[in-house]
């Protein structure tokens, strides 16, 4: 006997091409591609969690009726969430595609690993997990030598967060809008406090220490800010500068009805139609077309939150924060009649020459 069903799978399918239709349409080149490997891998994911799930519930001896009741409500509750969690999703790519900032801000933080599950994987790269982590032990030696390298690691006071994870920290620190940006969200500190005496006056257990340590760990994670690649990085700056090339999504023009309404059957079809309100229409937002100088203003903010990683004058690793940049610089060049035609000040011969030679060196 299979689980229940929340939704037939027309809809998983309906929601599923809906979102990567979207994805092809985000306005950034980075985003489009790891959006829509982000939706199948997901989606895929999750299918062959409900595929082990189904093959275990029917190698299950005659279940009983109350424990298979309580299965298929643990079932619907779980689909009704991945549903749920789904339909936000491509509310959020589309709202994105149709100009509300604040998600296409988020899809972009998403897409450069600023956020989300690309951040993990990035700074998995930079920071290994040292204590243990997905290590394949071939041998009773290997798990022998593991035990007794975990032996010698600091514990309690001694601990300290990871080298390179402190420089990190300190770097976003001391940046002004790295420290400032998304409230508190790439705040953490690099300095542990771990007390020796619990709240009796006795030691503090080993336990209590390592869930200190792993709490600490986490948050300096979650604030962390790793680099980028750095050909999404260099795309990113030419998007910028203006020496990428980008052209604003163009969308498929939708199929017209073969026969159009009449106003009885759409009053009938959809209900009256009450007028347009500022409230209802920009209660999330305002909409903004998608130009260059709007998207511009959004790269900027993310690539401000792309740190370089480079080597001090004492060998020891450093993260450096881009600045406040200018954009392209654009000059007009003149001749000298060109120039007194625009001016007509023939008694300054001198000022035009010298302001012909100055634009001439500018080119």
């Amino acid at each position: 006997m299979s689980q229940a069903s929340l939704a037939p799978p027309e809809v998983w399918r309906h929601l599923l091409r809906a979102t990567l239709r979207e994805c092809s349409y985000l306005p950034d080149p980075v985003a489009r591609k790891y959006m829509h490997k982000y939706v199948l891998e997901r989606y895929r994911k999750k299918s062959a969690a409900f595929t082990a799930d189904e093959q275990k519930f029917e190698q299950a001896r005659r279940p009983s009726a109350k424990h298979q009741q309580r299965l298929n409500a643990a079932s619907l509750e779980r689909q009704k969430n991945l549903q749920k969690s789904a339909r936000n999703f491509l509310s959020l790519i589309r709202r994105g595609n149709q100009g509300y900032q604040q998600p296409l801000d988020r899809i972009l933080m998403l897409a450069y690993g600023r956020i989300g599950a690309k951040k993990y994987t990035l700074l998995s790269k930079l920071v290994p997990n040292g204590r243990g982590g997905n290590k394949v032990f071939n041998s009773s030696a290997d798990i022998e030598e593991y035990l007794e390298q975990k032996k010698k690691e600091p514990a309690g006071a001694y601990w300290e967060v990871p080298e390179v994870l402190q420089a990190l920290i300190k770097s976003q620190r001391n940046d002004s809008f790295a420290r400032s940006a998304h409230g508190k969200r790439f705040r953490a500190s690099d300095t542990v406090n771990i007390p020796k005496l619990n709240a009796w006056m006795k030691p503090l257990p080993e336990c209590r220490q390592e869930n200190l340590r792993k709490r600490l760990l986490n948050r300096s994670k979650y604030a962390a800010l790793p680099p980028a690649d750095p050909a999404e990085a260099n795309l990113l700056r030419g998007l910028i500068d203006g020496t990428e090339p980008w052209k604003p999504p163009v969308r498929r023009t939708k199929v017209s009805p073969a026969a159009e309404q009449s106003p009885l059957e759409t009053l009938v079809h959809d209900g009256p139609q009450g007028g347009r309100s500022f409230k209802a229409i920009y209660r999330n937002g305002r909409p903004h077309r998608l130009t260059r100088r709007f998207m511009r203003t959004l790269w900027e903010k993310v690539y401000r939150l792309l740190p370089e990683q480079g080597i001090n004058l004492r060998g020891q690793t450093k993260f450096d924060f881009p600045t406040t940049f200018k954009a392209r610089a654009y000059v007009l060049t003149m001749e000298k009649g060109e120039f007194q035609a625009l001016f007509g000040n023939k008694d300054r011969d001198h000022d035009c020459n010298a302001a012909s030679t100055a634009a001439s060196g500018q080119k």
